[in-house]
């Protein structure tokens, strides 16, 4: 308010709604219990026009979260004030929205997996993945829809909005490597390192490791390692392929979400892109 005051300008704005009140994601929005207080508070600043809210649930297999909060948000409107109902323009039900392949993870991402490692034990073979499943992006549609309609809609006839993000960029990039060294049968070392992505992702999550050189149907065990200096920098436990040489070409794919934003230059500079 003071800014826009001081510049003489009117700002249209929103507020995000926490969706849990317990753990690290209450640090974002507000209780939609508060909801009516923000908005009298809102009145009060004349240089804002209040017009409309956002929650996002993240990281959903389901539509169900997100379900469970339209039916809860849709009890917290029926209790505003008409003009506070009548300012809404539209709500956004942010992202989270799991590809259709599901979550695939190492035995040290399962919870059995996390439990054994906690007691010093191995959490599994790496040659065994394990599969989450999700709903197709048209359950999510549907189910969402139906939800919006009876719990939203039938308060107040605003404008929804939709942050498909990871759905729609997870199969849109893919990491291509170069085995530079072959240290052991089942161990060998790649010219990338896991900055290309910020983060031991493969430590827990399962990417198939395709060798594109010499391609086959079957996964046979290997440590595929990157160059950096840590013992974290894992590719992969196992590749796609007939056998593994140095200069094969490998390939991890669908890396499109949460790997390009958080890449680092750390050791290593940054890897080229390139759009096809």
């Amino acid at each position: 308010q003071q800014i826009c005051a001081g510049a003489g300008s009117t700002v249209k704005v929103g507020v995000r709604l926490t969706t849990n009140p317990k753990g690290l994601w209450r640090k974002f929005g507000i209780l939609p219990e508060k909801l009516a207080q923000f908005w009298e508070r809102a009145q009060e600043c004349t240089n804002l026009r209040f017009q409309g809210l956002q929650f996002h649930t993240s990281w959903n297999l389901s539509p169900a979260a997100q379900i469970d909060f339209i039916r809860h948000l849709g009890q917290v409107l029926s209790g505003l004030p008409s003009a506070a109902l009548d300012q809404i323009r539209f709500i956004d039900i942010g992202g989270g929205y799991w590809p259709p392949q599901g979550e695939w993870l190492q035995a040290a991402g399962t919870s059995v997996g996390k439990l054994k490692m906690n007691l010093g034990q191995d959490p599994g073979a790496p040659h065994e993945h394990y599969r989450l499943p999700s709903c197709a992006i048209e359950v999510f549609a549907g189910q969402i829809s139906d939800a919006v309609r009876e719990c939203i809609h039938s308060v107040v006839p605003c404008r929804i909005c939709v942050e498909p993000g990871r759905w729609l960029c997870n199969d849109a990039m893919h990491l291509l490597l170069s085995v530079v060294d072959k240290k052991e049968d089942d161990l060998v070392i790649t010219d990338a390192g896991t900055n290309a992505v910020g983060w031991e992702r493969f430590e827990t999550d399962y990417f198939p490791v395709i060798n594109l050189s010499r391609p086959a149907l079957e996964e046979k065990p290997c440590h595929i390692l990157g160059s950096l200096c840590t013992p974290h920098d894992v590719w992969g436990y196992a590749y796609w392929g007939e056998e593994i040489r140095i200069g094969d070409i490998l390939m991890v794919p669908t890396q499109g979400a949460y790997t390009y934003s958080l890449r680092q230059h750390f050791i290593k500079p940054l890897p080229q892109v390139i759009i096809l």
